[in-house]
């Protein structure tokens, strides 16, 4: 079974948080520069957010707005006022690399997954570890809030897990398959779950009736990314093959494909207008993408690092990028070339 690597969180009001399959010596960790926390712009007009000293790989924004959580391979939970970029705390928990994170829907927890296999859901207030949780036979490659009914979380032995909200206890189990899974998100109302595994292949699940829906296979590589559209009608889906793809939830179909994007492991999310769609990868660029046309409609250049995740801003016109350059940035979309 080979390693997941690449890693997703879920945006739109859910959670999400995914992590690896191995486990890392905290004599191997840096720890980050906390002297080097201030917030600049750069020449491409994006605010840097400075910190961690190792590569990102996860960033998400607060339902309200106003907190950018940022986490990586130092191992550390970084939270940055939206507005300013100032950093305002810095959360650890011996947990060694950390590969996603994402907030609950009312905001009062952030999830988190690290490479010691453990899933964590930290209180927004106390900023303390409210319960942690490890899952056999390897660490918890995904895991989200479903609006409001329990916790899905998925891993590399082809698993989905129900879990309590609260205690993050395992109510149910469902066989997906058997390649370790890669990609996950809910639908907006929380009906329906899209899983993207290492062998290339989606599948649509009915959450009430804890059933496939559809499969999708045919992908050269492994799915880097998956997400719904605000209005649960579209989903998108990137590989390791240089592809994203467009899907009609309801029809099954293929509804266009992006062309033109250089690198790989792209990452994908959808404005909260449902609008644009945004991509980020290897290329260290960001895209823009007209979701009813397909067509490129602007990009942002800067990242010294491929793209590890990608966030919109619930309110603003912005989106936030997390690189191996260790470096998160804020870009205004008005800016876009």
């Amino acid at each position: 079974m080979r390693q997941s690597k690449w890693v997703q969180v879920a945006a739109l009001g859910l959670a999400l948080s995914l992590s690896g399959c191995g486990s890392v010596s905290l004599s191997d960790v840096r720890k980050p520069d906390f002297q080097a926390g201030a917030s600049r712009r750069a020449g491409s007009g994006a605010q840097v957010l400075r910190g961690h000293a190792e590569a990102v790989r996860a960033v998400a924004v607060s339902p309200d707005g106003r907190t950018l959580a940022s986490a990586g391979a130092d191992g550390v939970i970084m939270l940055w006022d939206a507005a300013t970029g100032d950093r305002q705390r810095v959360l650890e928990d011996r947990m060694g690399a950390v590969w996603a994170l994402a907030y609950s829907p009312d905001g009062s927890m952030l999830a988190s997954g690290s490479q010691d296999g453990l899933l964590r859901l930290w209180d927004t207030r106390s900023f303390q570890v409210l319960t942690s949780v490890n899952k056999p036979n390897g660490g918890a490659l995904a895991v989200v809030f479903a609006a409001g009914d329990g916790i899905a979380s998925v891993g590399d032995d082809g698993h989905l897990r129900w879990r309590d909200p609260r205690t993050a206890a395992t109510r149910d189990v469902l066989s997906v398959g058997e390649d370790a899974l890669t990609a996950l998100d809910v639908s907006p109302d929380g009906g329906r779950l899209v899983t993207g595994d290492w062998n290339g292949t989606l599948k649509l699940w009915d959450l009430k009736q804890g059933r496939p829906l559809a499969t999708f296979a045919g992908r050269a590589d492994s799915i880097t990314s998956v997400a719904f559209s605000p209005d649960g009608r579209l989903m998108a889906a990137s590989s390791g093959d240089r592809r994203v793809v467009l899907y009609d939830t309801q029809t099954y179909q293929v509804v266009r494909t992006l062309a033109g994007l250089n690198g790989n492991r792209h990452q994908v999310r959808f404005s909260p207008d449902g609008r644009l769609l945004a991509t980020g990868g290897s290329d260290k660029v960001v895209h823009l993408w007209e979701v009813d046309t397909g067509a490129p409609v602007g990009r942002f250049g800067g990242h010294q690092g491929a793209i590890t995740s990608l966030a919109f801003h619930p309110s603003r016109r912005q989106v936030i990028t997390g690189s191996t350059d260790a470096t998160v940035r804020v870009w205004d979309l008005s800016a876009a070339r």
